[in-house]
């Protein structure tokens, strides 16, 4: 059975979510990028407060499953 992806707007309580899904990304890529890069860009994961700074009045959309955020894009 396919896993269902629901599209919505996201909101301010899944910010400390979507600074996961940044650091995750960045982590996560092994090859990709350097250790150093690594760090500078994403030492620790951002918290709700440091990635409503950094969306600003940008528009987000929020794709999930199971309750869970998988992924974001502003607009």
């Amino acid at each position: 059975m396919a896993t269902e992806i629901n599209i919505r707007r996201g909101n301010s309580d899944d910010f400390a979510r979507l600074g996961e899904i940044v650091h995750l990304a960045i982590h996560g890529s092994a090859d990709r990028y350097t250790p150093s890069q690594k760090k500078a860009w994403s030492p620790e994961p951002r918290d709700a407060k440091a990635m409503s700074d950094r969306i600003g009045t940008a528009a987000v959309c929020v794709a999930e499953t199971d309750d869970l955020v998988i992924c974001f894009m502003t607009l």
